[in-house]
């Protein structure tokens, strides 16, 4: 008995010298290496863990004392230490607990704070905490992309748990007694904070523990190969799955749709801290996801490549919410200078996750007006009003069925188009979309900058907008030209779709100007000067692709002052011919613009030729009228029935050189200016179609005493009905000497004075003669 007792003393002191030879160590993975997730863990060639997995610990384990080893790291898939990617020499002590942690980054591929994956050791680890009443804490910054950090105790004792604890670095044991406690992560100078985490020590049971508590994952998971979200976990000595500190999420998508050039790209500040980096103009970043903290968020624009906060041009506070994602739009401008409407940087917060479609087979959309040049306008499919009386902030929900669709932009009164756009929803497989309107609708009075469009975000995963496609327009080519005697229309500015085309049109003809065909645009006219909203004239015109028009503007503005008084109206001549079709010959078009004469007839003064009849005021002649150019033409211009004569005027064909020309003759004026406010008196002109513009000269009146030997006289008409007159050389006798009209059996039926006609209306049908002075001429009478 007492061999063996001695024996068995004897074996006691051998076993506790071994084991104080021993080094005690726990291993904690906290690599948020995404390649890392799973590692195998050699000890000196032999296999230690096996797919030792992210947020493990292993239990406390023995290794000798005073003994050098090699840790190798490799991939789960390795099968021999050889494999390894990382290697530490490690020698323990013995009688020592340690704490190796694994942390770091594999590769400096994907991201952005790079710190290289390594082997913290901690020195003098707990295995039990010292009292029974309280919990030792070990907390270690084990986050590569924070910084310098705190951790601060919010709700029970509210003081720092741990300062300025870069990466890496740990703060010794802290023994508190076992509370429910919310620790919260702030930068070392606490502006901002990175998160709140809720530790109930009282029910995790951890009274006369000891725990190594550490901060792990990216704040920024975007510029950290999405990672996982930073958080706070704890390993206890037995080992296991760590323990994650509950901690609420909110997260934030920010679209820009900022057009100006100093914000081609962007950077996006959360508290301070940058969380987007250089995001493009219409482009939206993916989900960043952030810990929840107690307080309003700000969240801060600054231009790319920006250092630091300070850089900050721009933000805004708003309250996140838990578990939810805030969806901003930045709209506006960072300046003034060089835009023709400045707007202010904004940020729009939009409803997100998008509304879910109410209607089978449709797709959600919210749309936001973002264009900052933008007047009001709508926007309409070919069935329904989408968008209505939309200005610039506007936010407006709407479905459409999914499938491929052409949405119309108006005007805010739907009075013109303004543009097209396809809309092919059957590609984008999506049932929810942020729709924006963007970039200027004259970006040559905004500094050049990006035209105006619709653009879609139909990607959750962020990315470039959808631009959905302009239809390319189609025009008609228009000339104006202002006939009003009108004096409060003397002088116009001309708007089609609300853009000023010709400005200060007076009596002239307007250059070519293009215009959008094949839909309805709307034509202004605003006295010189005066702003839009002034118009005193809008009439919407639907004109054919590729077609010319010339429209020619007559009638009056003034309500009193003119007899009679025709509404201001715009008279189109479609495809005028720009030339004749012969070359020896002119095509005259005639218009009559003169108000207080009512219809005439237009008639060739020497053959009496008839060549319109009866045209009224405001109307063209049914067509182009072909003559012979060779020589000058008179032509007289009566009242239907001739009882009244406007005058002979000459067309100088010859004159001019215009054969092979198109002409447009027309009336201006008034016939009694006294009745018409002292405007214009009546003139007869001829437009070119190079826009010249050229009063047709009256007929000179001579006498019989101009009249010489080798020169004959003409009567008109012929045969004579109610009046005829005498005509030298195209030249209206009108010099009250004395005639003579004779019948056949030589008696005289009737004297007088020459004028401008002689009234015949009295004599019976038949062969008369008449004599002024030495010359006789004969006329029959109808």
């Amino acid at each position: 008995m007492k061999s063996f007792y001695l024996l068995f003393s004897f074996t006691l002191i051998l076993v506790s010298e071994a084991a104080s030879q021993n080094a005690r160590l726990q291993l904690i993975h906290n690599s948020a290496d995404t390649s890392a997730r799973y590692v195998d863990v050699y000890w000196n060639n032999t296999l230690l863990y096996n797919n030792f997995v992210f947020h493990r610990a292993s239990a406390f384990f023995n290794r000798p004392g005073n003994t050098a080893a090699v840790i190798s790291i490799a991939d789960s898939s390795s099968t021999t230490s050889d494999e390894a990617f990382a290697t530490f020499d490690f020698t323990p002590l013995p009688s020592v607990a340690y704490i190796l942690i694994l942390q770091g980054i594999k590769e400096n591929i994907g991201y952005e704070s790079y710190q290289p994956f390594g082997l913290k050791i901690i020195e003098g680890a707990r295995e039990v905490g010292l009292d029974y009443a309280t919990v030792d804490m070990l907390i270690v910054n084990g986050s590569t992309d924070n910084g310098v950090v705190d951790i601060v105790e919010t709700s029970l004792i509210q003081v720092p748990f741990a300062e300025g604890l870069a990466y890496g670095q740990h703060q010794d044991y802290v023994s508190v007694f076992t509370g429910d406690y919310q620790f919260r992560i702030a930068d070392a100078f606490e502006q901002f904070a990175l998160g709140d985490y809720y530790a109930p020590f009282t029910q995790y049971g951890l009274n006369g523990k000891a725990v190594t508590i550490v901060t792990s994952g990216f704040s920024n998971q975007q510029s950290n190969s999405d990672g996982e979200l930073l958080s706070m976990w704890m390993a206890k000595a037995e080992g296991g799955m760590m323990t994650q500190y509950a901690s609420s999420q909110t997260a934030i998508k920010l679209v820009h749709n900022s057009p100006g050039a100093s914000l081609n790209e962007i950077d996006v500040y959360w508290n301070g801290r940058k969380i987007i980096d250089n995001l493009p103009f219409r482009h939206s970043s993916a989900i960043v996801n952030r810990r929840l903290v107690n307080g309003e968020v700000t969240i801060g624009i600054a231009p790319a490549e920006s250092q630091s906060s300070a850089d900050i041009i721009f933000s805004t506070g708003f309250d996140p919410f838990a578990n939810d994602t805030a969806l901003f739009v930045l709209n506006g401008l960072a300046g003034a200078a060089g835009y023709s409407v400045y707007r202010p940087l904004t940020l729009t917060q939009i409803a997100y996750p998008y509304n879910a479609p109410t209607e089978a087979n449709h797709v959600a959309i919210q749309y936001l007006n973002g264009a900052t040049d933008a007047v009001g306008f709508d926007l309409n499919n070919a069935t329904d009003l989408l968008v209505n009386n939309s200005l610039y902030g506007d936010v407006q929900n709407f479905e459409v069925a999914i499938q491929n669709q052409i949405w119309t932009m108006r005007n805010q009164q739907s009075t013109f188009e303004m543009m097209r756009f396809n809309a092919p929803f059957e590609m984008y497989n999506t049932s929810s979309v942020l729709l924006l309107t963007s970039g200027f609708i004259q970006p040559e009075d905004n500094n050049n900058g990006a035209e105006f469009g619709l653009w879609a975000d139909v990607a959750m995963e962020g990315g470039p907008l959808v631009n959905l496609e302009q239809i390319e327009d189609e025009y008609a080519s228009i000339q104006l030209m202002n006939n009003s005697s009108d004096q409060l229309a003397s002088l116009l500015d001309v708007y089609v779709n609300d853009q000023l085309v010709a400005p200060n049109v007076g009596f002239n003809l307007t250059n070519n100007v293009q215009v959008k065909a094949t839909v309805d645009i709307e034509l202004k006219f605003v006295t010189a000067g005066q702003t839009l909203d002034q118009a005193f004239y809008s009439n919407t015109l639907v004109l054919n692709e590729g077609n010319s028009y010339f429209m020619l503007l007559d009638g009056m503005v003034s309500t009193l002052g003119y007899n009679p008084l025709p509404t201001l109206d715009v008279h189109v001549l479609e495809n005028p011919l720009d030339q004749a079709q012969n070359d020896d010959e002119a095509e005259i078009m005639f218009y009559n613009g003169c108000t207080d004469i009512g219809a005439l007839n237009m008639q060739e003064s020497a053959s009496n030729e008839t060549l319109l009849q009866q045209l009224t005021f405001g109307n063209y002649a049914t067509g182009y009228i072909a003559l012979n150019a060779a020589e000058d033409l008179v032509v007289k211009l009566t009242s239907p029935m001739s009882q009244f004569l406007f005058g002979h005027y000459n067309i100088p064909f010859q004159s001019d050189d215009l054969a092979g020309e198109a002409l447009l003759i027309f009336t201006h004026g008034f016939w009694n200016p006294a009745n018409n406010s002292n405007g214009d008196p009546f003139t007869v002109w001829m437009l070119q179609t190079d826009g010249t513009l050229t009063q047709l000269e009256s007929v000179d009146f001579v006498g019989v005493q101009d009249l010489s030997a080798k020169h004959g006289l003409l009567i008109y008409p012929v045969p004579a009905k109610n009046v005829i007159s005498i005509l030298h050389n195209g030249h209206v006798l009108n010099d009250a000497t004395d005639y003579f009209i004779i019948d056949v059996n030589g008696k005289t039926v009737d004297q007088g004075k020459v004028r401008e006609s002689i009234d015949i209306s009295h004599l019976s049908a038949g062969m008369y003669s008449i004599c002024v002075k030495q010359n006789t001429m004969r006329f029959l009478v109808e």
